[in-house]
């Protein structure tokens, strides 16, 4: 019998859930910095949960996808460093602010960077890494292929997604098709082709999730992420 998006969610998450007050910190915290930009406080949510999809279609070891959970959370920490006329804006942003908007891969590495443990190693360099793009067109550093470490290569697919697919003070959403259209477009030159192809073989499980989230009013319980998608909340 096929196991449940919830389940399959749960089982990815075991080895995070164990660490459950520190997680409940961390996502407490992202959730307060997204939530400037998206009102309903779940883009830390949506975007993991489309990134845990998109590892385990590639395959990503057990070890990897739980390095993913906190990776994925921690991405956009550097926002914290940008000010509120800025991620408030409601238009384009000019030449200036685009450049202090930049700054905040590298502002998220320098938060994270040199810890003894490895999953915030990791999360460190995808929150430096989260804009590079599979042509070296991206920033801080542009690099290149698979230069890019490969979970960032993921979050910024997932990332991606979700931003296209919610309403900013700048912008409206985008039908999940359109979206879905979007990243296929940017396949090969501003992301991974592997990673988009592994998001688009899970498409499916993606609009299942893409609805439930949808259908969450203002909010999850803060860290009841795999009892939520279990629909038990």
């Amino acid at each position: 019998m096929e196991t449940t998006i919830g389940h399959r969610f749960t089982q990815a998450l075991e080895g995070v859930i164990r660490f459950e007050p520190q997680m409940d910190i961390i996502m407490r915290m992202c959730t307060y910095v997204e939530s400037r930009e998206d009102a309903t406080g779940l883009h830390v949510y949506r975007m993991t949960a489309y990134a845990l999809e998109t590892a385990k279609a590639m395959g990503v070891d057990a070890k990897a996808t739980e390095h993913l959970v906190l990776a994925a959370a921690l991405h956009d920490i550097g926002k914290l460093v940008v000010p509120d006329r800025i991620v408030l804006k409601p238009g384009k942003l000019d030449p200036d602010e685009w450049e202090i908007a930049k700054m905040h891969a590298a502002a998220g590495h320098r938060i994270l960077a040199g810890s003894s443990y490895e999953e915030v190693e990791t999360a460190a360099q995808v929150a430096l890494c989260h804009h590079e793009k599979w042509d070296g067109s991206g920033y801080p550093n542009g690099l290149l292929g698979e230069s890019i470490p490969l979970l960032a290569r993921i979050v910024a697919v997932a990332d991606v997604l979700d931003a296209l697919t919610s309403k900013r003070v700048y912008k409206s959403e985008y039908p999940l098709d359109t979206a879905l259209g979007i990243l296929r477009e940017g396949s090969g030159s501003h992301f991974d082709p592997e990673v988009v192809a592994a998001l688009m073989s899970v498409e499916p499980r993606i609009g299942t999730l893409h609805l439930v989230f949808e259908d969450a009013g203002d909010g999850i319980p803060l860290y009841r992420f795999a009892e939520f998608l279990e629909g038990r909340r």
